[in-house]
């Protein structure tokens, strides 16, 4: 048979090296899986079956982002016959973790309704992960990674397109409720916390109603911040260990659309899990943010400062004459805000800097 023949060639017949070679590409990862992905079922040869078997292990451990990538694109819904391949991949012994990173690059890459560059690979991220979870074998190496997938689906979350009041009712009321990539998010995330034996957790969740609170438009800022609050009753050696995380991708991280998410859930952990001691990696990422292209991000940068400057927010006076001269009209109405806090409850301290003040407010007038 010709289809058998090809197959032999690609993946039997060719030395080691030669195909290790070919494998620098991601294309060529790709050619190998869909030609399997398409014919696989019409092989009837013994030999050649065994072949495929062995294949896919080999394949993963040799290039797992490559092969990662081929499958999703084999099927975005990750259907029966696609799953059959995962299976053979994952079977690869240390691949698990390899194969679970490239799922979570994925989920951080773009929002899930978002159609990129990437098509919608996020969304068949998604989707494998959650049929990932479904097999108890796989769990303790995707928890390796629990707490980065969990701060990634809870992004995707609050980021995927808005949904009217009655669609999140559906989602969260109705088990028949066609499948969304809403639907899927938190599905995955209740696999994944149960598997780290977070079940108090997912309950405290599902007892004040946050999903439909991340998952509404308008109330997805206080969704997350009403998860920080119950995350730190529930489980606070992980909501430390997640702020670590989350303050760690402000930090070295340009996070475009992750990034006013990440601001709002940083924020309120740091207030309630009261980590004086990080106080100044958060002041630095306020004044870095201040500076950020979202203005949802620069407010919330600001709100920080003041938090961490309650009842001194005087000594902030340099850094406003700083701001009043900058360049981006929204930098200086931030900081003409700022200014007009500092007058309220520093009015002394105002006086002594008056002179400098003129040219910058007069200059922020005349824009």
């Amino acid at each position: 048979m010709a289809l058998d023949q090809m197959l032999h060639m690609l993946v039997f017949v060719h030395p080691t090296a030669s195909i290790g070679e070919e494998l620098q590409s991601v294309f060529q990862v790709q050619r190998i899986v869909m030609a399997i992905h398409r014919s696989r079922k019409l092989i009837t040869e013994e030999r050649a079956q065994r072949t495929i078997q062995n294949t896919f292990p080999w394949l993963a451990a040799s290039d797992p982002r490559a092969t990662t990538l081929s499958l999703l694109r084999c099927s975005h819904t990750c259907d029966k016959d696609t799953w059959e391949l995962w299976e053979m991949a994952l079977s690869s012994a240390g691949v698990v973790p390899w194969m679970v990173q490239e799922l979570l690059r994925l989920l951080e890459v773009a929002p899930l309704g978002q159609e990129t560059e990437i098509g919608t690979l996020p969304l068949a991220a998604a989707m494998a992960l959650h049929k990932i979870l479904q097999h108890s074998q796989y769990g303790p190496q995707v928890c390796l990674f629990v707490l980065e997938l969990f701060v990634a689906l809870i992004f995707q979350m609050v980021s995927s397109t808005s949904l009217k009041p009655l669609e999140v009712t559906a989602i969260m009321e109705d088990p028949s409720t066609p499948t969304s990539a809403s639907r899927i998010l938190v599905k995955v995330v209740h696999k994944l916390l149960q598997c780290a034996d977070l079940d108090r957790l997912v309950q405290a969740i599902d007892r004040h109603k946050l999903w439909r609170q991340l998952l509404g438009p308008a109330t997805w800022q206080d969704g997350l911040r009403s998860l920080a609050r119950v995350m730190v009753m529930e489980c606070q050696v992980d909501s430390v260990c997640i702020f670590s995380h989350v303050q760690k991708l402000l930090w070295y991280h340009q996070l475009q659309w992750r990034e006013v998410p990440a601001m709002v859930f940083y924020m309120e952990l740091h207030r309630c899990l009261e980590l004086q001691e990080e106080n100044g990696r958060a002041e630095k990422i306020f004044r870095t943010h201040i500076h950020s292209e979202h203005s949802e991000s620069q407010e919330l940068a600001m709100r920080g400062l003041r938090n961490l400057y309650t009842g001194r927010m005087h000594l902030l006076l340099p850094d406003v004459l700083t701001w009043l001269q900058d360049t981006r009209a929204d930098i200086k109405l931030q900081a003409t805000q700022l200014l007009r806090d500092i007058v309220a409850h520093h009015p002394r301290h105002v006086q002594d800097v008056l002179s400098q003040l003129a040219v910058p407010l007069t200059s922020c007038f005349n824009e």
